[in-house]
C-alpha cells in the first residue's frame, strides 16, 4: 500500500448503459431492484438466470454482516470503518429491508463512530445523505489502504490510536491475490492492538467446479472480474487474525438467528469470519 491511486477499479466512473459491482449487488437483493438501473436488473436477472439462488446468497451476506456489527459492538467497539460499503438501504414500508450496518452500531452504541468508504460515485452520493451523527463518508480504494487511513487520520474521524473495526463486506474477492494478500497485513501494522476485522468472501469450496465456473464465467461477462477463492486460499488471506468461533464458515453457519435459512441454496456461496488482532 503506497499511497499512489491504483488503477481505476470498476464502478468508480458512471455508466448507466452498463451494470456495476454495488448495483448489480442491490438488484440481486429483493429490497434493492427499484434502487438499480436498468443495466443492473438485466445483469442480476441473467445472474439468477445462470446461478440459480444467487439472490438468496446475496441477502445472506448482508444478514451475515448485520449480525457481526452487533456482535463487534456488544464486544464494546465505537470505532468502524466500513470498505466498499456499497449503496445503503432506502426503506419502503411495503418491503422490509435488512439495517444499515451504521444503524445497527448506533441502536446499540449511539456514540459509535462510523466512516463508510467506497469508489464508485453514485454510491457515495447516497451514503453522503447518511452523514450526521457520527457517520462519515470517505471515496477510496480498498487496493490504497494507506490513503483511506490517512484520510481517517487527517480528518480526525476516528482515533486511530484506539481499536478500529473494519468491515470488508463481499470486497476482497474483487481484488487480484497480489493485492488480496496485501491487506491484513497493512491493517495490523497501522491499527491499534485490539482492532477487529469482519470480512466475508465468495468461495468455491463445497461447490461443484463446473457450477462454480459458469458462475464465475457469468459474473465477469455481465458485471467485473472476480476471484473466487477456495477456503484454504481465504483464510491465508486472514492469516495473523485470532478468528472468533465459529471461525471461517459458511455465512448461514455464522451466529446464525431466527432468521437464518439453514437449509439455503446450493449456489456458490459466502464464508465469514471476524477476527482480532
Amino acid at each position: 500500500m503506497t499511497g499512489t491511486p491504483p488503477t481505476p477499479p470498476s464502478g468508480s466512473e458512471f455508466d448507466p448503459t452498463k451494470p456495476d459491482i454495488a448495483r448489480t449487488y442491490r438488484a440481486l437483493q429483493q429490497w434493492g431492484k427499484r434502487d438499480a438501473l436498468p443495466a443492473d436488473r438485466h445483469a442480476a436477472a441473467e445472474l439468477m438466470r445462470k446461478i440459480p439462488g444467487a439472490d438468496q446468497v446475496m441477502q445472506e451476506n448482508k444478514a451475515v454482516l448485520v449480525r457481526m456489527t452487533r456482535f463487534a459492538v456488544r464486544r464494546g467497539h465505537t470505532q468502524f470503518v466500513d470498505i466498499g460499503a456499497g449503496t445503503p438501504a432506502t426503506y419502503d414500508a411495503r418491503l422490509p429491508e435488512l439495517p444499515n450496518l451504521m444503524e445497527v452500531a448506533a441502536d446499540i452504541r449511539p456514540e459509535r463512530r462510523w466512516v463508510s468508504v467506497d469508489v464508485n460515485p453514485v454510491v457515495l452520493a447516497h451514503l453522503r445523505v447518511l452523514d450526521r451523527d457520527g457517520v462519515s463518508t470517505l471515496e477510496g480504494d480498498v487496493r490504497d489502504l494507506e490513503g483511506i487511513f490517512n484520510d481517517i487520520e487527517g480528518q480526525n474521524l476516528l482515533d486511530l490510536g484506539k481499536p478500529v473495526v473494519v468491515v470488508l463486506g463481499a470486497v476482497i474477492h474483487f481484488i487480484d491475490d497480489h493485492e488480496a494478500a496485501k491487506v491484513v497485513p497493512y491493517l495490523m501494522r497501522r491499527l491499534s492492538p485490539g482492532s477487529m476485522v469482519l470480512f466475508t468472501h465468495v468461495t468455491s469450496t463445497g461447490r461443484d467446479p463446473q457450477m462454480v465456473a459458469a458462475g464465475k464465467a457469468a459474473y465477469e461477462a455481465l458485471v467485473a472480474p472476480i476471484w473466487v477463492r477456495s477456503q484454504e486460499e481465504i483464510a491465508v488471506l486472514l492469516d495473523g487474525l485470532t478468528l472468533h468461533p465459529p471461525g471461517l464458515v459458511r455465512t448461514i453457519a455464522w451466529d446464525p438467528d431466527e432468521t437464518t435459512d439453514l437449509a439455503s441454496t446450493e449456489a456458490p456461496h459466502f464464508l465469514a469470519a471476524a477476527g482480532d488482532f
